[in-house]
């Protein structure tokens, strides 16, 4: 079978078509160079349809695919990532004389309604009160303020570890020298600056904001965050605390519970329908760290996963392609539609459970990032989005009665993607938005121009 395919991409490779140029009415271009497309019929194992198939482009977002699919093959879809309580001390008439302890396992899903069960929990196994300290270990993965520091301080950008909440970030509200945080927090500190526009913070629980303004925050400080949350929600289920403070590796203490998480495919689903950029960087730790990889920081664990498929699709080269994470959270990170449609034909190949691979995308018209995308295809595209500045893509399945395909649109700008990241927005504001403004109809002029290519390959 692999023989076949191979067969038939070089076949195809060899009498590729050729894209039409796009319609100008915004009067933006499209950098032919920097877009490709590639249809694969699903029925008939060939490439029917591509352009710069093999060409090296950033894929932002689609990237998530990647480590959904080597964490489903080497987890297993019925993998659960667990957070444990434990304690020290003993317990006597309901008061723990003694420290709670909240080890984090590494669990990508974790909301706020997951910590309210576990402080329930809590209650339920006898413990009232705590006459010592709610203590956090979050050792099994690494630390860090923010996934690219090379990308903006935003909400989509958040620091991560092995205790974090799936969004990880927070809600502001500023007027003129009075903040509302949500959640509130007292260890939090905001500072408004005159003439402010951008945010910025001096510590990880320190931050510089413009007046009269309505933010999303990224958690900087991950298991400190998480940990002074659970106190809190510990104290709704009517269990006090002393204090918050971080221990690793601590002794002579006994398990009092184990919090799981749900499924790994529910949690991939959930990610490639709502693109959690976090759920994949942590996905990506947990993969390297499983196979024994060095994994000190993303880029590691991102040459972890790219050996790993490596060694599951011999059949096309990997180690020329440069992976900086998981997410696609980069400007750096590349592949091609070639091999892209390797790992999405062998999705449309697996089942997971009552999980079938094409059931774990957004469709069109109807769920996740295609709620409100291609509505007059609804239900014929299953596929995952991309989206950064000047950087757009999608790939995933077409459906239609006659056709079941692969399918991977590509398009990037690096020249106007490289001004942008290279303008000093405190400087030249008015360039700045100029360029965010052009970024906009650019991604206007894609869209348009997978609409038209879909339509083509539905009506063919």
């Amino acid at each position: 079978m692999r023989s076949l395919i191979i067969l038939s991409i070089v076949i195809f490779i060899a009498s590729c078509n050729s894209v039409k140029h796009p319609s100008m009415s915004l009067g933006v271009e499209i950098n032919q160079d920097e877009f490709s497309y590639l249809l694969y019929d699903l029925d008939n194992s060939e490439i029917v349809s591509s352009y710069n198939e093999d060409k090296l482009l950033i894929p932002a977002s689609v990237f998530k695919i990647m480590p959904a699919y080597a964490a489903l093959e080497i987890f297993g879809h019925s993998k659960r990532f667990s957070t444990k309580i434990y304690y020290s001390g003993e317990v006597k008439d309901g008061i723990l004389n003694g420290d709670l302890i909240i080890s984090g396992g590494g669990d990508p899903s974790i909301e706020y309604q997951d910590l309210f069960n576990m402080a329930s929990l809590v209650r339920s196994k006898g413990i009232s009160n705590v006459n010592g300290n709610l203590v956090y270990e979050d050792e099994l993965l690494i630390a860090a303020p923010e996934i690219n520091n090379t990308q903006p301080i935003a909400a989509y950008n958040p620091g991560l570890s092995s205790l974090m909440l799936r969004k990880n970030s927070f809600l502001l509200n500023s007027k003129e020298r009075d903040f509302l945080m949500v959640p509130e927090l007292s260890y939090m500190n905001f500072n408004a600056a005159d003439g402010a526009e951008d945010i910025d913070y001096d510590t990880r629980h320190s931050w510089v904001v413009g007046k009269d303004k309505s933010y999303r925050l990224p958690i900087k400080d991950s298991s400190f965050f998480v940990a002074n949350v659970f106190s809190k929600i510990l104290e709704y289920n009517n269990i006090g605390v002393l204090g918050v403070k971080r221990g690793n590796n601590l002794l002579n203490k006994k398990l009092l519970l184990e919090y799981k998480s749900s499924s790994l495919v529910d949690i991939i689903r959930y990610n490639l329908n709502y693109s959690h950029n976090l759920t994949s960087e942590i996905l990506l730790l947990q993969i390297a760290r499983t196979l024994e990889c060095e994994n000190n920081n993303l880029l590691e664990a991102a040459g972890c996963l790219k050996r790993w498929y490596d060694d599951h699709f011999p059949q096309l080269k990997w180690n020329y392609m440069h992976w900086e994470n998981g997410s696609g959270l980069s400007i750096n990170t590349n592949l091609t539609a070639l091999h892209m449609m390797e790992v999405i034909r062998s999705l449309y190949l697996k089942k997971y459970g009552n999980e079938t691979g094409v059931s774990l995308f957004p469709i069109s018209g109807l769920t996740g990032t295609l709620k409100n995308k291609f509505l007059e295809d609804s239900l014929h595209i299953w596929a995952k989005t991309g989206s950064m500045y000047f950087v757009s893509g999608l790939a995933g399945f077409i459906f239609s009665k006659e056709h079941r395909y692969v399918f991977i649109i590509l398009a990037n700008d690096t020249q106007k993607r490289r001004e942008l990241d290279g303008v000093d927005k405190k400087v030249q504001i008015n360039r700045y938005e100029e360029l965010i403004e052009h970024s906009k109809l650019w991604k206007d002029e894609i869209y348009k121009k997978q609409r038209e290519l879909i339509k083509m390959w539905l009506d063919n």
